[in-house]
Parts: structure tokens; C-alpha cells; sequence
């Protein structure tokens, strides 16, 4: 069930006019009810890795949290961990490792070849795995004591919100907001509505229109010169944005209807001036994530300067194993990392040469230089994100400057309609104008919105915008494969 169609509609309006009708004592069992059956709608059965997952670290929790052994409880702690990553490992990774050691096999003349298993992904896995292993290991370190109420702990786990795409809760925030009390309110409506808007916008006018021309693209970097590449590249940035910020926008508002209040998983990352600020604004909660359960228990940057970049790089090129079972994830990943460890090293030197030369002195030109450079890094890096092979990332990535066969016509040969790109290149700068305001809150835009008619208005135009220009398909979200 997407967000962006009408059978979720239908859904929202009754789970939420049901959930305000009942008893208090009723209401989270019923919200959990709901949330199960708003994921059975991909798969019926694979409902059953979620409740094992619920099962498996609710368990655990409670008897890390009575014993005092350390041995015992971190014996628990593996106890919950093997079978939770072990889903994921299983389900995601283990075709791509078999494949991996089967081409090693016939490199070295072997002719021996492991099946593959050919198990379909089941949606949110990668989500749900996290949310469940941070609460268990949040419990281990003493941060939270274990929830007893197991029809509250399950709630938590799979809300249907933030379910399939995240963002990935902690306990400590989403736990306490799982009550019956929760309350129906204006604020909450209006607040709630307002993120729905913005997500559809992000989704299905700017994400899914961008969609033709980068499938058209990447599935046929060869057909193109350089420049199409770069505009392939830039059409996917805005997809993949307009797509995974666009759901966590609905996501949040959603859940804002049932007065929970979800992190905020993006700060209009296209606004950074560095790669290192890009991060701190994109998919915030696995990013931090990855901090707190892996860069930190490896010693974070207090440790000699190798350790650190070693670290540094472990994070990058697992976040990138995150998001796919793909070479051209985990190149993506540790391109990444060279990108943070180079710019860490550095600034030092930029700074110094642009307080010699009183740059820093010319109005926008620092801040235009940095942006523009952190553009150029991320659309590079996308080449390996969103090719299919490594073989074709690398054909992009080494063609970008080949103008061969380039003049002003060749986007129409696309197959796309003018009118179509001229429109979409208006809904890429709409989004990033929206981003610039929503940053800065610069006070002639804070003024404005401080007028009612101006916040109607804004929201009118966004309703018309998405009726009569987005795409009804039913478009899956990018980030339901990861």
C-alpha cells in the first residue's frame, strides 16, 4: 500500500477515525492491528519476520534489563542480534555473497557453483532490523529500561508510518509517544496536512516525473555524451530526494494525525556546502545510527589518525552495503569516504589560502564555491548509486566530459516531450526554492508566511500543482528496495 495512491487514503481516513473513536485502552492495539495489516498488503507473509524480530529483542530486553551478569547479558545481546541481522543478512546479502564467491571460484578455474536462493526482499526489512537492534543494545548500555507492555513494544516497532521507509526511531523518543491518551487536535490535523502536502509535491511532481528521463539514461549511458550523463545524474538527485524525503514528509504528517511526533530524516541536504554537512542533513536517522552503534564503539575520532580514517571509511562503506546488495553500493559508499576524509584534511589549507587572499572578504563567493563543489562531488556519486552495474557506473563516471555527439537537441531524442523537461526543470528550482526558505527562514519569507491568506494560497497552488501535474501511477518509493 503507497502513500501516494487512494487506497491509502481510504485506509488513513478509517484507521484514523477509528483509532479517535475508541476507548483509550483500545486504542494502541488497535493502531498495531492496523499497522500489521498496512504491511500485508506487500506480503502476507512476510508479517511473520516482523513479529519474530518483535518477539526475539522484546524478550531479550527484559532479560538484559533483570540480569547483572555481564557475561549473561551479553550473551542475550548476541542471542537477539544473530537472528535479527541474521534475517537481514539472509533475505538481502546472502545471493550477493554466493554470487561473489562463485565468481571468485571460476576466476580460479574452479567449476564448482552454489545455488542461489532467489528470495524477494521483504519491504522495510533493513528499517524494521535497525529499529529493533538499537532498542536492544540501548537497553544492554543502560541508556532505557526494557518495555514490558508487549503489545505497546510492537506498536512501536511496526507503526505503519515510518514502517517501511523509516525514519528509523529510537525507543527513547517514539516509545513514549505510543499511549492511549494520545490526542485529536486542530494543530495536529493542519501540521499533519501540511508535511502530507509537501511529501506528495516531492513525490509524485518532482520524483516520479524525473523517473522517465533517468531510467531512459542510466539504462543506456552509452547511447549519450557526457553533458545527457550529467543531467542524468542531476535528475536522479532530485528523484531520489523528491522520493525518500517526500515519503518521511508523509511519514511525518501521518503520524503528527495520531499525535506522534517522528525525527525529521532530511534538513534540505542540497543546501550543504560540504560533503561532511550533506551527511548531517541526509537521512539523518541512519546516520546517525551508524554513529552511535558502529562509529562510536570503534572508537569514534579518539583514537590515533589512521584508526580514525579507518573507521570513517568502515562507516561509509557500510552505509553504502545498506542500501543495496551491490558493487556499486559499497563503491558509492567508499567514495563517500574519500570525499569526507579529503575535505577533512583539507580545510585547513582552504581556509588559510582564502584568508590570504581575502576571499572571504567577497560577498557569496565562499558560500557559492563550497555549494557548488558539493554538488559536483554528490552528482558524481551518483553515478555509482544508481547504475546497475559497476560497468556501467564506471562508463558514466569516466565519459562525464565527453561532449562528442552533444548539441543543445539531444535531451529531446530522450523521447521526452519539451514541455514535459521545461516544466520539470521548474519543479526541480520550486523544490530547491522551498529548501533555500525552509533552511535560512530568511525574514522576508518568514514574514510572508506569517499571513494567513499567503499560507492558504501557498497550500492551494501546492493541491493544484500536484492534481494537475503529478503522476498517479502507482510509483513504488526508491527506498522500499533498500
Amino acid at each position: 500500500m503507497l502513500f501516494n495512491t487512494f487506497q491509502f487514503v481510504a485506509f488513513l481516513l478509517v484507521v484514523f477515525s477509528v483509532d479517535a473513536l475508541l476507548p483509550r485502552k483500545c486504542r494502541t492495539p488497535f493502531l498495531l492491528a492496523a499497522s500489521l495489516y498496512f504491511y500485508m498488503c506487500w506480503m502476507p507473509q512476510y508479517v511473520v519476520l516482523i513479529l519474530i524480530a518483535i518477539a526475539v529483542n522484546f524478550v531479550a530486553a527484559l532479560a538484559i534489563d533483570g540480569s547483572s551478569s555481564p557475561n549473561r547479558r551479553r550473551v542475550i545481546l548476541a542471542g537477539a542480534l544473530i537472528p535479527t541481522f541474521g534475517m537481514l543478512f539472509v533475505y538481502k546479502y546472502l545471493d550477493f555473497v554466493v554470487s561473489t564467491v562463485n565468481n571468485l571460484l571460476h576466476r580460479c578455474g574452479s567449476q564448482f557453483e552454489a545455488p542461489l536462493i532467489h528470495l524477494i526482499l521483504p519491504a522495510g526489512i533493513s528499517f524494521f532490523t535497525f529499529q529493533t537492534a538499537s532498542y536492544t543494545i540501548d537497553v544492554f548500555r543502560r541508556q532505557m529500561q526494557a518495555e514490558r507492555d508487549p503489545i505497546r513494544f510492537a506498536t512501536f516497532i511496526s507503526f505503519f508510518p515510518q514502517l517501511v521507509a523509516g525514519p528509523i526511531e529510537r525507543a527513547e523518543h517514539l516509545l513514549p509517544q505510543i499511549r492511549d491518551d494520545r490526542q485529536v487536535t486542530l494543530e495536529n490535523i493542519t501540521v499533519g496536512c501540511r508535511w502530507i502536502l509537501l511529501g506528495l509535491f516531492k513525490k509524485m511532481v518532482v520524483a516520479d516525473t524525473c523517473s522517465v528521463l533517468v531510467h531512459t539514461i542510466f539504462d543506456m549511458p552509452t547511447s549519450y555524451p557526457g553533458p545527457i550523463l550529467i543531467l542524468g545524474s542531476i535528475f536522479f538527485a532530485f528523484q531520489v530526494y523528491g522520493d525518500f524525503s517526500g515519503y518521511s514528509d508523509i511519514a511525518v504528517g501521518v503520524a503528527r494525525l495520531f499525535d506522534v511526533r517522528l525525527m525529521q530524516n532530511f534538513r534540505q541536504p542540497y543546501m550543504a556546502r560540504s560533503v561532511a554537512e550533506y551527511w548531517q542533513r541526509w537521512h539523518i536517522s541512519l546516520t546517525s545510527w551508524f554513529r552511535d552503534y558502529i562509529y562510536l564503539p570503534l572508537g569514534g575520532n579518539r583514537v590515533r589518525p589512521l584508526r580514525w580514517a579507518m573507521n570513517v571509511s568502515a562507516v561509509f562503506i557500510l552505509s553504502g552495503a545498506w542500501h543495496g546488495a551491490n558493487w556499486t553500493f559499497i563503491a558509492w559508499g567508499a567514495l563517500h569516504s574519500i570525499y569526507f576524509l579529503a575535505q577533512h584534511y583539507w580545510t585547513p589549507i582552504y581556509r588559510r589560502i582564502t584568508r590570504s587572499l581575502s576571499l572571504d572578504l567577497v560577498p557569496f563567493l565562499l558560500p557559492l564555491v563550497e555549494w557548488l563543489t558539493m554538488w559536483a562531488l554528490v552528482l558524481f556519486g551518483y553515478f555509482f548509486f544508481r547504475a546497475r552495474t559497476m560497468d556501467r557506473a564506471v562508463y558514466m563516471a569516466t565519459h562525464v566530459f565527453d561532449f562528442r555527439g552533444f548539441h543543445p537537441e539531444s535531451l529531446l531524442q530522450i523521447g521526452v516531450p519539451k514541455m514535459e523537461i521545461g516544466f520539470l526543470f521548474i519543479w526541480m528550482l520550486l523544490l530547491l526554492g522551498i529548501d533555500y526558505v525552509m533552511a535560512f527562514q530568511p525574514r522576508w519569507a518568514m514574514k510572508l508566511w506569517g499571513y494567513r491568506p499567503v499560507r492558504w494560497f501557498v497550500y492551494m497552488t501546492g493541491f493544484w500543482i500536484i492534481a494537475l501535474f503529478g503522476v498517479f501511477e502507482n510509483v513504488e518509493f526508491i527506498y522500499f528496495q533498500f
